[in-house]
């Protein structure tokens, strides 16, 4: 019988133990009104700067792409035209 009370006592102790470990870790740290005047500016400029970066690649790319759908309808409309034609 005394064994089992001091199973039981260790098991508790265990379990104290384990549920106080989370307890000792530091509060998350909250954003105050400051800190999410700051987080918007920096997003504010960073976003105009990648736009600046993503017009200039699609703008880059335009010609590529316009190429491609030229080239693609081509391809397709000398296709019918050998279909009509028999060929």
């Amino acid at each position: 019988m005394k064994n089992h009370f001091t199973n039981f006592n260790l098991l508790c102790c265990l379990l104290l133990m384990l549920f106080s470990f989370p307890s000792c870790e530091e509060p998350p740290y909250e954003l105050g009104p400051s800190d999410y005047r700051m987080l918007d500016t920096l997003v504010q400029k960073e976003k105009v700067l990648l736009k600046e970066d993503l017009d200039s690649l699609c703008d880059l790319r335009y010609e590529q792409l316009v190429a491609h759908a030229k080239d693609s309808i081509m391809k397709v409309r000398q296709q019918e035209i050998k279909n009509k034609l028999g060929k």
